[in-house]
């Protein structure tokens, strides 16, 4: 594991040894992944946010706010690196010495009324992509992880299963919540999200948006509103900014594939 490990501290990311064939890497926001050349390495150690990816599979991601000075390591290094510029961060998307897929973000400071106002504009993206004219491409898989109409459900769920701890912010301020763990993988599969149709689930998505800003513009305690989360305050709009960042890099994701799909079928 040499190799690797001198290749994450040049990312100035933390290294904890395991074993001679397993690391643990971390960022300086708390973000964790075991990387291991074991088939099946040993999870017992890791705490609940440690994930276990697969090379050239799952996207390993890390926040820094250093992300010039780790753009400038990677192209002194030789590494081909994808970068995007968004609203509400920044980011690099590159392959390390051993073949992972690394996403390394820097979020962007943000007002509460920009956060807001793109928390809303998911739902009129979504809306707008996923009509009944693109409604042949939902089905068709790009080697990707998930075809279209299963993306659109896991971004739809994400915010489903989001709604009590938010209603739990606005009603009990600083009150200790354990969030629940799940495998999207798993639901998506158990689910049958692959023929489950969008329509209901679209004015789902477009329901609980409207839902919790009334909520909020109602009872105005956004500053206020926060939870205790493994000892951690988490604030009612950093959750509403990571729910609203994340279906709108999902709708991103989507649009590029319907823009590709469109033009071969």
């Amino acid at each position: 594991m040499k190799r690797p490990i001198n290749f994450y501290r040049g990312l100035s990311l933390l290294i904890e040894d395991i074993d001679n064939n397993t690391v643990i890497v971390k960022d300086k926001f708390g973000n964790s992944v075991m990387l291991s050349t074991n088939l099946n390495p040993n999870t017992e150690l890791l705490a609940e946010s440690v994930i276990t990816p697969k090379v050239n599979d799952t996207l390993i991601y890390f926040q820094t706010n250093e992300i010039l000075n780790l753009l400038e390591h990677l192209r002194l290094n030789n590494i081909k690196i994808v970068k995007n510029n968004y609203l509400w961060e920044e980011s690099l998307i590159f392959q390390d010495v051993d073949g992972y897929r690394i996403l390394i973000k820097q979020r962007k400071e943000l007002s509460h009324e920009q956060i807001l106002s793109i928390y809303k504009e998911g739902v009129v993206k979504i809306k707008k992509i996923m009509n009944s004219k693109n409604s042949k491409l939902y089905d068709i898989n790009l080697d990707d992880k998930w075809t279209i109409r299963e993306e659109f459900h896991h971004l739809v769920e994400r915010d489903l299963n989001s709604l009590f701890l938010i209603k739990t912010a606005l009603a009990e301020p600083g009150k200790k919540y354990n969030p629940t763990f799940y495998d999207a993988d798993l639901w998506l599969e158990s689910l049958k999200y692959n023929s489950l149709p969008i329509e209901t689930s679209l004015k789902l998505f477009e329901l609980i948006r409207t839902y919790v800003l009334e909520l909020i513009n109602s009872l105005n305690r956004l500053q206020e509103g926060h939870l205790l989360i493994n000892g951690k305050k988490v604030t009612l709009i950093e959750k509403i900014r990571d729910l609203a960042t994340h279906s709108l890099e999902h709708i991103l994701n989507i649009e590029k594939k319907i823009n590709k799909l469109s033009g071969e079928y």
